[in-house]
């Protein structure tokens, strides 16, 4: 067309190859639906391959290189990307894999089998869904030399939330097989990198991490005992009887039919209760 502004674009069924619109914005389209707006300035794409959908709005600006794209089947990738400086990205490329949100210059990234990416990514934010079965969603920005982060890296892993940073990398991250992370976080981390692990709250002045398998730690603090349940520093319950080696202050387990609590560095021993 020869101009640097495409108004709209309806790209529809079985357009196969490529097809230059003008210099910088490059439409790739075959069998499946392209509907969107590109508004040149530097490289633009709006990419759709295989079959998927792909619907949004596209721009670029004084960096150049903003990308919506779709690519591997079943995909679907809808939202409106935007970059000043640079990047600016939602990418579906797994088979089954879904996109959509707001990307201003951060990405949106759902990049395997039946994975789903979704929620609002600012400047420096990274939300991305990175293997099989993963969900990610939420809020997430980062400012200034910082960013932050919403990332299920690992197949069946959840995290959900809301994530700045401002003073400091901030991150909602479920890093082991069917690990769970969800809260809010401002330039702290939330953390379940043990399988099955959980980690959940308002991580304000602190991270909260579940780093063990089957672990569960609610807000602020570390549980790295498996198959345990923390609040905080303490109290923890633990499954597996007397935590021996990593016995803490506040832990509670059950041996031989009795149940034990440890009190300001003693293990005490609950035979019965006084009515």
């Amino acid at each position: 067309m020869g101009l640097d502004r495409v108004d709209r674009i309806n790209i529809v069924a079985n357009a196969v190859g490529a097809d230059e619109l003008d210099e910088t914005a490059n439409f790739l389209v075959d069998k499946l639906r392209a509907v969107g707006f590109a508004s040149a300035g530097g490289t633009e794409t709006l990419v759709l391959a295989d079959p998927g959908f792909i619907a949004g709005e596209v721009k670029a600006n004084t960096g150049y290189t903003a990308t919506l794209q779709s690519f591997e089947k079943g995909a679907f990738a809808h939202g409106y990307v935007f970059a000043y400086s640079a990047a600016a990205k939602i990418d579906a490329k797994g088979q089954g894999s879904f996109a959509q949100g707001f990307s201003y210059n951060g990405t949106i990234y759902a990049p395997t089998t039946g994975s789903f990416a979704q929620g609002y990514a600012r400047n420096g934010g990274i939300l991305e869904s990175g293997s099989s079965g993963t969900f990610s969603q939420g809020f997430v920005a980062g400012y200034g030399a910082y960013h932050g982060e919403i990332n299920a890296q690992q197949a069946g892993t959840f995290a959900q939330g809301y994530c700045e940073s401002y003073g400091g990398n901030a991150f909602i991250r479920a890093t082991a097989n069917g690990a769970f992370a969800r809260g809010w976080t401002t330039d702290y981390a939330i953390t379940a990198s043990g399988k099955g692990s959980f980690a959940q709250g308002y991580a304000s002045t602190g991270d909260i991490v579940a780093s063990a398998d089957g672990a569960v730690q609610f807000g602020q603090g570390t549980n790295a005992l498996a198959q345990s349940l923390q609040v905080g520093a303490a109290p923890r319950l633990c499954s597996g009887g007397n935590p021996a080696g990593s016995v803490q202050n506040g832990d509670i387990w059950v041996a031989a039919n009795y149940v034990y609590i440890r009190s300001n560095g003693a293990d005490i021993k609950i035979v019965s209760c006084a009515a």
